[in-house]
């Protein structure tokens, strides 16, 4: 696939641009508390009490980040044979990006993926091909340990066979899994479909493609913190149950869960008791329940907070102690509105996490600190993302056109773009053009601070 590079000129943003009115905010005067406590607000639908903030001054909250100054230019133009519909975040110097092929012959939404490097140039061809069902489902996989999954399209409608491609572009393991998770402490679980029992079983192969260690497991995740999500059939209509064996094959946490996420920051959410009347708690890598169950649903730990819900229409973030450092009455469906159907919480990036307030009409972007304590809040951009490398991406309430903003709050890249990724490894993605996501133009920005 024919790869054209078009250099265009270096554009250095400066700090101190002139913002637009888009850009442009009150600040706090001299002395002012910008660490306004999330607690004040109406909370009425809060079932768990947070316990006192403390408030914060804007130089302590100084002394807590790092403000820098940041050149931000624009490297090259991203031009392919085919009309490019996402660029993603760079992970491990690689970048997926896809297609969406309208034409396919099944009748589905049918996307094409393949794999950039920093340099820009297509190293795994756009020919992986995803329904819009996966997708939403699994995300689009990142390379992990020098390793992307990948798989090849046998049969309608979603037959599938897996392997690894690596950063050269060359399948090291070749399409033969039934499904399989990323590498993770050199290790990735892979399943295999037995025709006869129409059953699938899991195992865990080297990153030769060798198998380790072999099971009769219904599933097996990604390890983290040196633990694996496992699954063994439980004889009833519901499936599992869910433990976690380590890196040896050794059970470490017995199958006692209902449903059980993968360790993160040390600890992990599970469900325990009724399939229908579970609630989520979290556990530690002993197994010893942390915070107790209460919860409709949970999800990871980063910096010390994770998000949780007390419902099916709201959430919000407690400590590692179970304390509620906000409300839990922030909608899911505002803030996950740019997730997909599948509600994926924001987190911690940088110190800070952005949540949206207001309704879908009217809508307020703010950052909150891991202590629950209001820092940035912004009227003109109706939707953003977290921090990270120190700046996030906005999107102007007017005009819907994306941006960055420092941590400081100031608009640092003028809000021109259709979309406007997170920068990863100093880089980040962003589009202009009229709306159309077939004739999109995508631009790779490069990330740097400023010399003092």
């Amino acid at each position: 696939m024919k790869k054209f590079l078009t250099v265009i000129l270096v554009i250095t943003l400066a700090l101190s641009m002139t913002l637009t009115a888009c850009g442009s905010r009150s600040r706090p005067s001299e002395g002012q508390n910008i660490g306004e406590k999330l607690l004040s607000s109406d909370s009425s639908s809060t079932t768990t009490k947070a316990p006192p903030l403390t408030e914060t001054t804007r130089e302590e909250e100084s002394n807590q980040v790092s403000f820098q100054e940041f050149d931000i230019k624009t490297l090259f133009h991203l031009d392919f044979d085919e009309s490019i519909e996402r660029v993603f975040t760079f992970h491990e110097g690689m970048a997926a990006i896809y297609y969406y092929d309208p034409d396919n012959p099944y009748g589905l939404v049918w996307y094409y993926v393949g794999y950039i490097d920093t340099n820009g140039s297509l190293v795994i061809p756009m020919e992986i091909p995803y329904s819009n069902h996966e997708i939403y489902e699994d995300g689009i996989p990142n390379f992990s340990e020098g390793l992307v999954r990948a798989n090849a399209f046998l049969d309608f409608p979603f037959d599938f066979s897996y392997g690894f491609y690596d950063k050269t572009g060359d399948l090291v393991i070749p399409f033969q899994f039934a499904y399989i998770n990323d590498f993770s402490e050199g290790l990735a679980p892979v399943a295999f479909y037995d025709e006869t029992s129409g059953e699938y079983t899991w195992s865990i192969i080297n990153t030769s493609g060798e198998v380790v260690i072999e099971t009769d497991y219904t599933y097996i995740g990604r390890f983290s913190d040196g633990l694996a999500v496992f699954g063994i059939s439980d004889g009833t209509r519901y499936g599992s149950k869910y433990g976690y064996i380590d890196t040896s094959g050794n059970v470490v946490i017995p199958p006692v869960y209902n449903h059980a996420r993968d360790f993160s920051d040390g600890l992990a959410a599970v469900t325990e008791g009724h399939w229908s009347e579970s609630e989520w708690g979290y556990i530690n890598i002993s197994g010893e329940l942390i915070v107790p169950y209460g919860y409709n649903s949970a999800w990871d730990f980063t910096d010390g907070i994770a998000a949780v819900s007390m419902g099916d229409d709201t959430f919000g973030f407690i400590d590692k102690e179970g304390n509620a450092i906000t409300p839990l009455d922030f909608d899911i469906d505002l803030n996950g509105r740019f997730f997909g159907p599948d509600f994926t919480p924001p987190a911690l990036y940088n110190g800070l996490v952005a949540l949206i307030t207001g309704d879908w009409e009217d809508s307020t972007l703010n950052y909150y600190n891991s202590s629950g304590e209001l820092v940035h809040s912004f009227d003109e951009y109706d939707f953003g993302r977290g921090f990270s490398e120190g700046v996030a991406a906005v999107r102007c309430r007017d005009t819907k056109l994306w941006g960055y903003i420092d941590m400081a709050g100031n608009l640092i890249v003028p809000l021109e773009y259709i979309y406007a990724g997170d920068f990863s490894e100093g880089l980040a993605a962003a589009a202009t053009g009229e709306g159309d996501l077939e004739a999109l133009s995508w631009s790779l920005l490069e990330l740097s601070v400023k010399a003092s």
